[in-house]
């Protein structure tokens, strides 16, 4: 039994009637493999079969594997474009305009493709042509050719599905920061007086994927830069205090709005004069005690590189 749509063309208007039945469910928020395979006729295959199909509405020039070909190359261009006209609208690149956006292009170059095609003589219309029959073949060699690329392309479109939905380990990552008295970075003041009390916020996240015992050293070093500024000798390196902190994971996401997870205000002031760069070192373990009045300058360089992390503070004190 053999369909052919000669009087309508009957896949664009499914092509318009698919996205405005899916792209509502694409702003649900659905998991998982559902998400992706309502989404990949969407974005990888209706955008650029619309804008093939408007500029080539006849029958010739181009076969349907090309047309299908196209439709997908095209796709994959179209978005980019759509996305960066976003970007300059008050809307911003966010779900929901992106979405809106990909179904008014769908429609408006769907229309003019229907247009077009109307207004050309029926013998030179591209149609669809649904042929329900069994295809028959000439030999067993081309029965069996064909279904091995059916399996192979229903087993591709299996894989894509599951490569795509399957969750990718992300990186493994600390935050380490600190904060000026107001909560912004950077404001703080460099310049202080002997015995003056100075407050920041110290700030720590665990990204790690495991339940990690964290350890925050402070130090003082007064150092000696050489080469414009590029090296840095360490005169002295006194210890100051020690800060204990035992954090679980912290699930992060790019769309989701950024919470401290831990954050502690840390006072401290300096009883000697010069030029100092209070320094943070952060260790994944627990660490040994150290005196307060001792000058570790000799052990710096092994402190520094078992360190995990380390931030700082450039102090002059007067």
């Amino acid at each position: 039994m053999k369909f052919e749509f000669k009087n309508i063309p009957i896949d664009l208007i499914i092509c318009m009637i698919i996205s405005l039945i899916l792209i509502p469910f694409l702003l649900l928020k659905l998991e998982g493999a559902i998400r992706i395979i309502i989404g990949i006729p969407i974005v990888m295959f209706i955008p650029g079969y619309v804008t093939v199909f408007s500029l080539f509405p006849t029958k010739k020039r181009i076969n349907l594997i090309e047309r299908i070909g196209l439709s997908l190359g095209l796709s994959i261009a179209i978005l980019p474009l759509i996305a960066i006209g976003l970007y300059y609208t008050p809307w911003g690149i966010e779900l929901a305009p992106v979405l809106f956006s990909i179904y008014a292009y769908i429609v408006c170059i769907g229309s003019i493709a229907i247009f077009r095609w109307i207004n050309i003589k029926a013998e030179k219309r591209f149609i669809v042509i649904i042929n329900l029959s069994f295809p028959k073949f000439k030999d067993k060699l081309h029965l069996i050719l064909s279904v091995v690329l059916i399996i192979f392309i229903i087993t591709t479109a299996i894989y894509f599905v599951y490569v795509i939905s399957i969750p990718k380990p992300r990186d493994k990552f600390t935050e380490f920061y600190w904060l000026g008295p107001t909560g912004k970075a950077g404001e703080y003041n460099r310049n202080i007086s002997k015995n003056e009390r100075l407050s920041i916020i110290i700030g720590l996240a665990n990204h790690e994927y495991k339940r990690i015992d964290y350890t925050i050293e402070v130090w003082a070093i007064n150092q000696t830069s050489i080469i414009n500024g590029t090296s840095n000798i360490i005169d002295n390196m006194w210890y100051k205090d020690k800060i204990e902190v035992t954090l679980n994971h912290s699930s992060y996401g790019i769309e989701e709005m950024w919470r401290p997870q831990w954050e502690q205000e840390y006072s401290f002031t300096f009883n000697k004069s010069g030029q100092f760069r209070l320094t943070f070192l952060l260790f994944t373990n627990k660490t040994g005690e150290y005196d307060f009045n001792q000058d570790y300058k000799e052990i710096s360089e092994i402190k520094f590189d078992n360190a995990y992390m380390d931030i700082h503070l450039n102090l002059n004190v007067l």
